[in-house]
């Protein structure tokens, strides 16, 4: 196998797994979308449905788990109703620059415990994701580095030596990648929290 095969063999295999994999994407979030609608039009029928229950079952229990579902279907943050409003505070805070998902991603990083929402990073998380961005900065270095210095011999290159250099390419990238998702919600939380401090006192 040379280079020439190899870059005609490499764009059909990602054109055949493209056509295989895009059609069940799209029915995974149709269905998805589908299930999502479908929780919203049951919340709003249930509020008619419990309206002629007991007033205190209906003021206690059926509007805050109302409440608590619809906050879910429209964030997908699992929370209790009293820390709803807390969340919502929370993103006004931040002046529209971050979504829920964003939110979402450094749930476990927040202390919802006062009367607003605080971001928790110690500088002991936050020196360990230094860290590990700079290794994965690193092997992206490496496979730049790598690709700058064999580039000369690609034609050169046996099939084995082909396989070979594409390892020393893909694993380095995997990985770093992999770190670099391991602390993406530290990263967004940084953001944040930069955010709330340079935010204007009211």
């Amino acid at each position: 196998m040379n280079l020439e095969s190899l870059s005609v063999l490499i764009p059909i295999v990602v054109a055949i797994v493209s056509a295989f994999s895009i059609q069940p994407l799209f029915q995974i979030f149709d269905t998805l979308h589908r299930k999502k609608l479908k929780k919203i039009l049951y919340a709003s029928e249930s509020t008619k449905l419990f309206e002629t229950y007991d007033t205190d079952f209906k003021k206690d229990f059926i509007l805050p788990d109302l409440k608590e579902s619809y906050f879910y279907i429209q964030t997908g943050i699992k929370t209790n109703e009293k820390s709803i409003d807390k969340y919502i505070q929370f993103k006004n805070e931040l002046s529209g620059n971050y979504i829920w998902e964003d939110i979402k991603l450094v749930k476990n990083l927040l202390n919802l415990n006062g009367e607003k929402i605080e971001i928790q990073l110690s500088k002991r998380r936050k020196f360990f994701s230094n860290v590990i961005f700079g290794i994965a900065l690193l092997l992206f270095l490496s496979v730049y580095f790598i690709f700058i210095k064999f580039s000369p011999d690609f034609s050169l290159f046996s099939d084995n030596d082909i396989i070979k250099f594409m390892f020393l390419i893909v694993i380095p990238i995997f990985i770093g990648c992999f770190l670099i998702y391991l602390i993406g919600p530290i990263i967004t939380a940084k953001g944040m929290e930069k955010k709330l401090k340079n935010a204007p006192k009211s």
